[in-house]
């Protein structure tokens, strides 16, 4: 069976939603069993470290500094985990 490509599912947050456990529980439950599918929160810095003790299977990266709002938070958790 060929090896599936890495997939991460990328998740911009202000770390206050209330759907947030539950996204973070969707994607727990499709990761299972799939190595090769991974899950990333981009947060603000001050979020960062609380966002990661709730959530330790979780990559959870700063936001970059240019505050670009919502679509830059996707492209740039696209770019550091693109390798």
């Amino acid at each position: 069976m060929p090896e599936l490509p890495q997939v991460t599912v990328i998740t911009p947050t202000l770390g206050r939603s209330r759907w947030l456990d539950q996204t973070v529980a969707s994607v727990a439950a499709f990761r299972s069993g799939r190595d090769a599918l991974g899950h990333t929160l981009v947060a603000p810095p001050d979020r960062v470290g609380a966002l990661a003790a709730r959530y330790p299977e979780v990559a959870v990266v700063p936001e970059p500094k240019t505050g670009g709002g919502l679509y830059e938070a996707v492209n740039y958790g696209a770019r550091i985990n693109s390798g």
